[in-house]
């Protein structure tokens, strides 16, 4: 299932690249403006949307693997900076972040800068993640602020969080990992969980994703269920 031709082609060149994970369920624009904000934040070259596999702290996805890949192939087809990567559902077992990112560093080398794109309301919680405290010595982490979420304190996190905040992007594109950036996103209120519901009541879930995913879920009569 891996797509990840489009996504290494230029990895050669490559000086920095960003990393966006999610349930993609489905994708939707305050997704890929997530990741493309990413993208121009850190004047990434690319970044790797990577759908979730087994989460181990969250209800597993509402419709399968193959589904949600297809309909990240179809939001992704036409753009240059964003790439979809399927290594957490082609690994067995609970998909832990360390483990993404881990592979990650190793197929892209001890130097280039990894720069991980995380939900605000998410990294509240990754002190209790699976070896939180070895994360940054992986990758920069850019918590992304969405409307109606806030970021906690920087110290409530402990170490080695509180002290590895930075108030400038440029110094996570001039080391390989370690550093803690906050991002102000452009609010788009959307969520995969308010279109499932819409789906679900029989509403057109047009104009909150693309056309081409709006297509194949009428196609493939998804989240037509009641939630």
């Amino acid at each position: 299932m891996i797509e990840r031709n489009r996504a290494t082609e230029h990895k050669a060149g490559c000086t920095a690249i960003g990393v966006f994970g999610g349930a993609f369920d489905p994708v939707h624009f305050g997704h890929l403006r997530a990741a493309l904000e990413l993208a121009f934040t850190f004047d990434l070259e690319k970044v790797l949307l990577v759908p979730n596999g087994q989460p181990p702290h969250r209800p597993r996805a509402f419709v399968n693997a193959g589904h949600r890949v297809a309909m990240l192939q179809l939001a992704l087809r036409q753009s240059t900076e964003l790439f979809l990567d399927s290594r957490e559902l082609d690994r067995a077992g609970p998909s832990y972040t360390y483990d993404t990112l881990a592979s990650l560093r190793e197929e892209y080398g001890a130097a280039t800068p990894i720069i991980f794109g995380l939900g605000a309301d998410a990294f509240e919680h990754i002190a209790k993640w699976h070896r939180a405290d070895e994360l940054l010595q992986l990758a920069h982490i850019a918590v992304l602020s969405r409307p109606g979420s806030e970021i906690i304190a920087r110290s409530a996190c402990g170490p080695p969080f509180e002290s590895a905040w930075s108030d400038e992007a440029e110094p996570l594109r001039q080391q390989a990992s370690g550093k803690l950036y906050s991002l102000d996103m452009t609010p788009l209120a959307i969520s995969s969980t308010r279109i499932r519901a819409q789906i679900a009541k029989g509403w057109s879930p047009r104009f909150l994703l693309p056309q081409t995913v709006c297509e194949y879920i009428e196609a493939h009569q998804l989240y037509r269920s009641s939630l």
